[in-house]
């Protein structure tokens, strides 16, 4: 329709935002965008966190089962050393050249430490520990590493693992029944 001097009317409906409303609703999109980002930086630290402690508990778990099934030691190392790893290792096999001259040896061998390595494969890698994560043994006496043993038994120690922030958990081990136990709270033993 047009009307009488010489304009078309327009029809509200079919005509677009203004400027202002478009304004408005980027302002109110950015406002959430901004308070948003900070919770969704936190959640996947914590969530990262909480992955690598599952993931050394699940690796424990897993040495102690190989120990028993294939009748040999397994452990898992720490490496306090900047970066920060774990990795799974098995006794050292002796070659047979070494066997029979092993054999022969007087007694003052026998109180060597035996020797580990590292698995092959993607369970034997070194696995390396997220920037923020702190991890504390409690086992003065020991060096840092759990081994679990072909009886069923481990020795036993207290692992803290602490996150970015402040949140920690307690890995345990029982030496009788090598027993591995997760707490999500920095438990005293």
């Amino acid at each position: 329709m047009i009307l009488p001097t010489g304009v078309k009317k327009t029809n509200r409906s079919t005509a677009g935002f203004t400027l202002i409303e478009l304004s408005v609703v980027v302002l109110i999109l950015s406002i959430i965008v901004v308070a948003a980002v900070p919770r969704f930086r936190s959640t996947y630290e914590t969530i990262k966190f909480r992955n690598t402690v599952y993931n050394i508990v699940k690796l424990m778990y897993y040495a102690r089962d190989r120990a028993i099934i294939e009748r040999k030691p397994y452990r898992v190392r720490f490496f306090k050393d900047d970066p920060a790893a774990y990795c799974l290792e098995t006794l050292k096999e002796p070659e047979k050249e070494e066997e029979t001259k092993s054999s022969r040896r007087s007694s003052r061998n026998r109180d060597k430490e035996p020797e580990f390595e590292e698995l092959q494969g993607s369970i034997g890698r070194k696995m390396f520990f997220p920037q923020d994560i702190e991890l504390d043994i409690d086992e003065p006496d020991k060096e840092d590493y759990v081994t679990f043993y072909p009886d069923g038994q481990s020795d036993e120690c207290v692992i803290y693992i602490t996150g970015a922030n402040d949140e920690t958990y307690t890995i345990t081990t029982k030496q009788s029944v090598g027993l591995v136990k997760l707490y999500k709270e920095k438990k005293r033993m």
